[in-house]
């Protein structure tokens, strides 16, 4: 049995949030979180290091963790009541589900696996339910419980909990209690094996060299490869000749992508929709497949160059190519993609050429796109679902996905010249030629590889919010050094600018874009069983601004073609397998359904504290991020947009920050300018700044020691007195509650120039440690405190970076090695740590 540390985090350090059914019927949602202070298992000494986990294990895992979480935070006790008696106590009885079931595999348990053969990251992901039929009903309540193993394979990090559970009436308080009988667990139902193999090498934290590679001549869509004002000029009403230069011919198999990529395009079939495959007998439906098999040598089918943009063959060329741009992230990210694919097949049929399966456009005339999940029938044949079905039931198998892309403009066609024979028909612009809509279309396979479901509960999916990451980075909009500057923004928060249909990814909390706000009401006041069958574009929207803003924060508000190009190649990157990595995370919903957006917050920031080294080589430079460096900027994404508002039923407005939250103020604006309106979000916050560097100061540039010269990620609440060579150090609270105990230390380091030292665990390295003389410990922070003096001896004509850490346990700094992250014990960025992590502060010091 493993048994569990003691665990006695600050309250204020575990964050709970509670939804119950606007439906009135007795359940709620229950959301808790507590990245920087994780209840640590250990193994018992005879079964040291952490190899195997039983399913006895996991269950005594998930009760274990129950029972200390009641004790630190009251608010997340598991409470149950009997309507029939409102005084009666209901004992829990969960059914653990093991972690591997050859039958269904996704009511199971399961281990999230990243990395090559010799290091790999692992976070194991607990469930269970209380009811295991295959009828919904009333009882059926579950739990999810998410662990991250550490490199040695010796300790288990849980840092959150989601449950969907009956409460019964709102005033009764009946605390879940796990029956034991002479020291083992009893009343409980269990699958149990001989064992299950977690690791060999975990990697949570490690120095991996995990190195992922990306193409920067990436296709982009027309829309945003020029000036706004000529946007007219590259609709896809243009004729060939204006469109032409925009599209890149890749081939079927495009060899950058095939090499090394374990899902393809391996085979294309036939279309109803193209006029000669009709006319060949026996016909099947138009598909190009993604296999897990090696296509053969000469699967290359090379770019037919004198082949209209308006033709089939074009058409299947760029869904082939559009819809891999996905499976080459897989790739780049070291995530298996046949063990991603757990709630459905690992098969998925584009139709490059193809009908809509439900509603208009059946006839493949018209501007869409759409995905059908289907039933493999007799003979293989598959069988779609029925047209308001989002997710399978509890005992029916994985569907094969199937992606079908209609027309880019149905009102203008292209044709081959006249031969003398038969005339040609006439052929449309693939819709499948636009990346944003494959990217859209892709983010509900991800959905339903890993959920279970079509749809989100609290929004449509994040396929918007994919296509706006995706394509932005090597946008004209986004380079920021042209003359447009209004007109340049506005295009750039268009989601999709070249066939166009009106949603936006800068939307203004303002305006009622708020999680908790107008836009959003119709999906948060509806009850729980008919959230899936919403669309909820609206709501989408919400979540691509609020996703959209985090790319912002990891760096995508860098500008230029140079290294603000290879910055935002990496934030997109990095932001992109954030999304895929959460969603693994969220599981199976009909194990344990996402009802609320805190819910997908907590998947994403478990995706950023489970991640050993996430490294990415551009053309010209090498990024490596460690993980847990952009978990704060995650929570503050979703906040900006209302998440987390208290009190108001419309709040049309930013929402609260953590009970405490402390901060060293830094230069950067304190609010957000959007298209139509601005949002004041105060000191300390993470709105976007550009990953700028400081001048040295014997280049010619930033003579003097003004604060103007400097970036603004760098603070201006750390003072230097350079005639008693003292610093003084000044902390924020942005909570609403007081900070105790808050430390701060301070630590220096020469600097000569060129790209800044990074971070090194506990100040090693080029850092040193400044000597404080009283002050460094206050017992409560409720505004601002100064903290000092620290004194040290700068060596005279010396150029210093001075950073300065203030950390307390109610939150503490990334590079605080309590916190548990990995950017707490590895090398770290200074750039990307300072920015992204309010506790931290850095400033220069020049003779």
């Amino acid at each position: 049995m493993i048994a569990a540390q003691t665990w006695k985090p600050s309250p204020y350090a575990v964050s709970v949030i509670r939804r119950p059914d606007p439906g009135g019927s007795g359940y709620s949602t229950l959301s808790v979180r507590h990245p920087c202070a994780p209840c640590i298992f250990l193994p018992d000494a005879s079964r040291r290091p952490l190899t195997y986990i039983s399913d006895t294990d996991t269950y005594g895992l998930i009760s274990d963790y129950l029972e200390l979480l009641a004790k630190v935070a009251p608010d997340a006790r598991l409470e149950s009541a009997k309507s029939a008696s409102k005084t009666a106590q209901l004992v829990q009885t969960l059914t653990c589900l093991p972690l591997h079931d050859g039958k269904q595999t996704w009511r199971t348990s399961f281990v999230f696996q990243r990395g090559d053969a010799a290091v790999r990251e692992h976070t194991l992901v607990m469930q269970a339910q209380s009811n295991l039929s295959c009828v919904e009903g009333p009882d059926k309540q579950g739990i999810r419980v998410v662990g991250h193993v550490s490199e040695q394979g010796d300790m288990l990090f849980i840092t959150s909990m989601s449950a969907y559970l009956y409460h019964g009436p709102a005033d009764e308080k009946a605390v879940v209690r796990v029956e034991r009988s002479r020291g083992a667990v009893s009343r409980v139902h269990i699958r149990t094996g001989a064992g299950t193999k977690l690791v060999k090498k975990a990697a949570v934290g490690a120095k991996s060299d995990i190195v992922n590679h990306i193409d920067t001549q990436r296709p982009v869509e027309p829309a945003s490869m020029g000036p706004p004002a000529e946007i007219r000029s590259r609709r896809p009403t243009r004729d060939e000749a204006s469109l032409e230069q925009f599209f890149k011919r890749t081939g079927i198999f495009s060899r950058d992508v095939v090499d090394d990529c374990d899902v393809r395009l391996t085979s294309h079939l036939r279309s109803v929709h193209v006029r000669s495959d009709v006319q060949l007998a026996g016909y099947r439906r138009a598909a190009a497949h993604w296999r897990f098999a090696q296509p053969p040598k000469n699967g290359y089918l090379p770019p037919e160059t004198a082949d209209a943009l308006r033709s089939d063959r074009f058409a299947m060329e760029k869904a082939y190519f559009n819809s891999n741009l996905l499976l080459e992230r897989f790739r780049q990210f070291h995530i298996d993609p046949e063990s991603y694919f757990r709630s459905a097949r690992p098969t998925v049929a584009v139709h490059f050429r193809s009908g809509m399966p439900y509603g208009r456009g059946k006839d493949g005339q018209t501007v869409n796109a759409a995905v059908q999940p289907c039933e493999l029938g007799a003979y293989g044949k598959a069988v779609p679902w029925r047209r308001h079905q989002i997710s399978p039931g509890l005992c029916q198998e994985p569907p094969e996905l199937h992606v079908h892309f209609a027309l880019a403009n149905h009102s203008h066609r292209g044709r081959k010249k006249w031969e003398g024979r038969e005339r040609a028909p006439a052929e449309s612009l693939g819709i499948a030629a636009d990346p944003r809509w494959v990217w859209h279309e892709l983010g509900h396979v991800l959905l339903m590889a890993t959920t279970g479901e079509l749809e989100m509960r609290f929004a449509h999916s994040p396929g918007d919010a994919l296509a706006a990451i995706a394509a932005d980075p090597e946008s004209y909009f986004a380079d920021g050094t042209h003359g447009d500057v209004e007109g340049n923004r506005r295009w750039r928060g268009a989601t999709y600018p070249w066939v166009y249909i009106p949603r936006r990814h800068d939307r203004c909390v303002r305006r009622g874009w708020s999680w908790s706000g107008a836009m959003h009401r119709p999906i948060r006041q509806l009850e729980d069983v008919r959230q899936p069958r919403r669309k909820g574009y609206r709501s989408e929207q919400i979540l691509s601004t609020s996703l959209y803003r985090l790319y912002l924060c990891l760096g995508g508000y860098a500008q230029g073609s140079g290294q603000g190009l290879e910055r935002r190649h990496f934030a997109s990157n990095y932001a992109i397998y954030l999304i895929v990595r959460g969603l693994a995370l969220l599981g199976d919903a009909r194990v344990v359904a996402a009802n609320h957006p805190d819910q997908f917050v907590s998947a994403l920031i478990d995706a950023d504290i489970g991640t050993g080294a996430f490294t990415l080589h551009t053309v010209k430079r090498r990024f490596t991020l460690p993980g847990g460096v952009a978990h704060k900027a995650t929570r503050w994404a979703f906040e900006a947009q209302g998440l987390y508002a208290r009190g108001a039923v419309d709040n049309n407005d930013k929402g609260e920050p953590p009970p405490v939250d402390i901060y060293i103020g830094d230069m950067r604006a304190t609010h957000e300018e959007w298209c139509d309106g601005r949002v004041d979000y105060g000191a300390g916050s993470y709105v976007p700044v550009a990953f700028d560097m400081p001048d040295y100061p014997n280049s010619g540039k930033g003579q003097g020691s003004s604060a103007r010269d400097l970036p603004d990620w760098f603070s201006s609440d750390i003072k230097v007195d350079r005639d008693k060579q003292q610093v003084q150090v000044t902390v924020g609270n942005r909570g609403a509650e007081s900070a105790t105990q808050v430390k701060v230390r301070v630590f220096y380091a020469r600097w000569n120039g060129g790209d800044l030292p990074p971070w090194e665990p506990g100040g090693g390295g080029v850092w040193n440690a400044m000597q404080p003389k009283g002050g460094h410990v206050q017992p409560e922070v409720e505004e601002c405190l100064s903290f000092g003096p620290f004194t040290w001896n700068p060596q005279p004509e010396e150029t210093y970076l001075i950073l300065a850490e203030a950390s307390c346990d109610a939150d503490l700094a990334n590079t605080d090695p309590k916190s548990g992250l990995p950017c707490s014990r590895m090398t770290v960025p200074l750039a990307d740590l300072v920015i992204n992590d309010n506790n931290l502060g850095l400033t220069l010091y020049r003779p």
